[in-house]
């Protein structure tokens, strides 16, 4: 099949890569002349405070590193920059029209930066950012003037001020839409003096303060802030401009705070807020650590005195008014695409076309790497074929880029033939094919830029190879000619010295889900619809905690839809119910499963569907009192009875010491209903005391409606009190006490983590008991190599999220289970003329990897368990255990 992704940000990144990973073409086109997105501007990422753009990609690819930009030279992956889709026709497969904007640099540019040092326009030719995508310069039309000294400086001649517009038509399968955002543009907000006050600026300009390449200052005077404030919502939440939650600002404010005092421990941090959004997994205890003052204002403006800004805002019924030296805006998410998506799968807009990331709502970094797996389920993965190893010579080629790396190399003497010029990723290519082909070279020394670029070079010139990055890794560091030559030589003893000991082994083809909630049946459909077989097993009802919600948040029935949900994994499923797991041993392509029944199995994957639990609340009476109930209790009377007087207590059992976390579903439960019984009942008077409501993304609409409606909303910082009779709280925005006699109180009761499974497993949990995943970033859904997380077995989600996920498992099995895996690149092989089949390494391995061949009395491994450790090498007492790429050879030529 062949793929158009739109748009290049993480989104877009990650759904090129998956479809690429599973054979597919793909064309992946960015309307700017740089490729990227959002990502390359950040430099942490919450709630872990790391740096993560590394950590992207799936490690079972064949890349040589994990960096952000690798995608970009991906063989399966044509990335069209400057690009805009025109036309759409057809209904799958689709004719598409691309209009290409002229960027009036061309391949050849080295990025040397001369043209940049005579623009006498600055930002006329620019690079959007350090190490771009691509890396050489475009020319922005609005601002050049055409004298022409660009031209008359590049020693590349890759620069035409003539270049013309030009249309490219492609035919695609599918359409994958990662458009993602565009900042609101905070000029148009006159109200926070943006432009007007130089010392007021947005939260990625101030990020860009923070970091390495950025001075912490005030712009008007270069002084250090002593006093900022963070002003939530800039120009999102906002009827008028846009009426969503922007989703990330609450938490890239947080994020930013960290930042600052790491740095500048004595700089004080005002936030001023309406709702702190810290629905994420992790996000409220990440809040908890934040030191900052909250004040839950929305500020209506900014003026500036004295060199000094003024905030004046309304609190407990005063009006104050306090100086920063710095205001930050929080400025919110723009939709650059709209496209309404199936209520269940919101990442399927129709037939043929998905939408991911910010195309379909606002999302955060870790629910937009979910969609973008989830909006390539659909993709088959065509079988894995491996390649044959080729005998040959060894060469080294060095590439100067066209000069940007000084040295001459003329003393260097790897003892390999080896070759220098100026431009391989061009004009010398042919001149390099020549000379392998002279030399019969079938392993290569690549030196030059970035090993992405030389990788994707070397598989087309038909030879494997070791990559030396002597431009950003040797030269841009400070590095000398010296320390070049000896990177080559050593890595030219690698070569040479290298035992060739590359292991594949077949996975098992089988999945087994654990769990027949929402999550587990929409995995187990969608993965045996692929082909691939699928035991499901459940210990109790299928359909899970899926039968207690009668609506969605946007007004469609659940139990119709689950009901034929079910109808169609009994139809495609090995469905096992009453039955538990009991026992899990082996690793990514074999785990050998025992079952309650008795039975045992064997599966390339396990995916964990187990679900949650709904907290049982012990406050207010409940159990006791028939007019306390939960949301899930009262979404069923709404159906029978139409209360009068209703109030809604928010955070039952959830953001407190005891469970310091947010359930995230239990805000829109409490507005579901709200507007379910002023559907019904319009003269019904309801009230939500909340903290915040976390009504993040498209929810907010749903909350502005509640408002609308009548719902009265009120925030409390004390527990409400409850007497059987009446509910007392304590308006935290106006200071006063109310008391309302409800018909129900109704509580918010969140949820749980179900983790019986941890150790069996053998999976980590959070602090709060949640299963831990490789990455809450970039791997969300996978808890170790082959065991993945779908649905609330992750985390707290409702519907829709918990759909999302499991498709997003879907992705991820469906690729790895595809053909052969190759063993980790270290592992322990036996050197089977010296063993003496004792069977010490067998006993001491702490993974079972390794096992006894009777007739041959020596060890064997199972490869794909076997982690690389070493315990067997060291215990072994007649040396016949080692690890691939440490062997004493290897060992031996890299320190001689």
């Amino acid at each position: 099949m062949k793929v158009l992704v739109v748009g290049s940000g993480i989104a877009g990144i990650v759904a090129s890569v998956e479809a690429a990973e599973k054979g597919h073409e793909v064309v992946l086109v960015e309307k700017k002349h740089f490729a990227g997105g959002m990502l390359p501007r950040l430099d942490i990422q919450f709630p872990t405070d790391a740096c993560g753009a590394c950590q992207i990609y799936p490690f079972t690819g064949e890349f040589p590193d994990y960096c952000l930009k690798r995608l970009f030279h991906h063989p399966d992956v044509k990335v069209i920059t400057g690009g805009e889709i025109e036309e759409i026709e057809g209904e799958g497969p689709f004719n598409v029209r691309i209009k290409i904007i002229p960027r009036g640099v061309n391949e050849d540019c080295t990025a040397c930066r001369k043209c940049e040092e005579v623009c006498p326009v600055p930002g006329a030719i620019y690079m959007e950012y350090p190490r771009p995508h691509p890396v050489r310069f475009a020319i922005d039309w609005d601002r050049c003037t055409r004298c022409g000294k660009c031209v008359e400086v590049c020693p590349e001649n890759a620069i035409d001020l003539d270049e013309e517009e030009k249309t490219e038509e492609i035919e695609v399968d599918a359409i994958i839409y990662t458009t993602g955002f565009e900042e609101i543009d905070p000029e148009t907000l006159k109200e926070y003096g943006y432009g007007k006050y130089p010392d007021i600026v947005t939260s990625i300009e101030f990020e860009e303060m923070l970091s390495g390449m950025g001075e912490f200052k005030r712009p008007s005077d270069g002084r250090v802030p002593e006093k900022i404030a963070f002003i939530q919502c800039v120009g999102s939440r906002d009827v008028r401009r846009n009426p969503d939650c922007s989703c990330v600002c609450c938490m890239f404010t947080l994020k930013e705070i960290h930042l600052l005092k790491k740095h500048y421990p004595q700089t004080q941090a005002k936030v001023f807020y309406m709702d702190m959004r810290t629905y994420g997994k992790g996000y409220y205890r990440y809040f908890l650590n934040t030191d900052a003052e909250f004040i839950p204002v929305r500020t209506p403006g900014i003026c500036e005195r004295e060199g000094k800004l003024i905030l004046r805002y309304e609190k407990d019924g005063k009006f104050h008014e306090e100086e920063f030296d710095l205001v930050v805006l929080a400025v919110g998410e723009k939709r650059t695409f709209e496209h309404e998506t199936h209520p269940f799968i919101p990442v399927k807009a129709q037939e043929g076309i998905w939408v991911a990331g910010s195309a379909s709502g606002p999302k955060d970094l870790a629910d937009t790497v979910v969609s973008s797996l989830a909006a390539t389920s659909f993709l088959p993965a065509k079988p894995k074929e491996i390649e044959e190893k080729k005998e040959g010579n060894t060469g080294v080629v060095v590439c100067t880029c066209s000069g940007v790396i000084p040295w001459g190399f003329e003393n260097l003497n790897p003892g390999v033939p080896w070759i220098k010029v100026e431009h391989l990723c061009r004009r010398d290519r042919e001149k390099v094919k020549a000379w392998i082909e002279e030399n019969e070279i079938k392993r290569l020394v690549l030196a030059g830029c970035t090993p992405y670029v030389l990788y994707r070079i070397a598989r087309e010139l038909g030879v494997s190879g070791i990559f030396v990055n002597i431009r950003e890794g040797i030269l841009w560091r400070g590095g000398t000619e010296e320390n070049a030559r000896e990177e080559i030589e050593r890595a030219v003893r690698r070569v040479l010295g290298k035992e060739e000991k590359e292991v594949w082994f077949e996975p098992v083809r089988k999945v087994l889900v654990i769990g027949g909630g929402i999550g587990g049946l929409v995995a187990a459909k969608n993965i045996a619809e692929h082909g691939i077989p699928v035991v499901l097993v459940e210990k109790e009802k299928l359909g899970g905690r899926g039968w207690k919600v009668k609506r969605l948040l946007t007004g469609e029935e659940v139990r119709p839809w689950l009901s034929s949900l079910i109808e169609e994994v009994k139809e495609k499923v090995d469905v096992r119910e009453g039955v538990e797991v009991k026992g899990v041993n082996g690793a990514l392509g074999n785990f050998r499963v025992e079952f309650s029944d008795g039975s045992e199995d064997t599966f390339g994957a396990v995916v964990v569907a187990t679900g949650a639990k709904d907290y049982t609340p012990e406050e207010y009476g409940y159990g006791k009192d028939p007019k306390v109930i939960t949301q899930t209790e009262f979404e069923e009377k709404l159906e029978k009875e139409k209360p009068g007087t209703v109030v809604m207590i928010q955070c039952v059992g959830s953001r407190n010491e005891k469970r310091p976390y947010c359930s995230r579903v239990c805000c829109s439960q409490a507005v579901k209903n709200a507007l379910r019984l002023k559907e019904i009942s319009p003269s019904s008077r309801v009230f939500i005391l909340y903290r915040d409501m976390m009504m993040y993304g498209k929810k907010e609409r749903h909350y502005t409606e509640a408002r609308e409606k009548g719902v009265i909303f009120i925030r409390y910082e004390e527990e409400p009190q409850w007497d059987g009779e009446r509910v007392v709280v304590k308006d935290l925005i106006l200071g006063e006490e109310i008391e309302i006699k409800p018909d129900y109180l109704v509580l918010s009761a969140g949820m749980v983590p179900e983790n019986s499974l941890a150790e069996i497993l053998g999976i980590e949990l959070t602090e709060d008991g949640w299963y831990k995943e490789m990455n809450p970033k970039f791997k969300p859904l996978e808890a170790r190599p082959g065991i993945f997380l779908a649905g609330n077995a992750q985390g707290p989600g409702d519907i829709p999220e918990t759909v999302t996920k499991a498709l997003g498992v879907v992705a991820s099995v469906v690729r790895i289970l595809s053909g052969p895996v190759k063993a980790k690149g270290r592992i322990s092989i036996t050197k089977e003329r010296i063993c003496a089949g004792c069977g010490i390494c067998v006993d001491v391995c702490p993974y079972g990897a390794r096992y006894l061949l009777e007739e041959r009395k020596i060890a064997g491994v199972h490869y794909h368990i076997c982690q690389g450790c070493g315990t067997c090498v060291s215990a072994c007492p007649s040396g016949a255990c080692e690890l691939t790429e440490m062997g004493s050879k290897v060992m031996m030529e890299v320190l001689r």
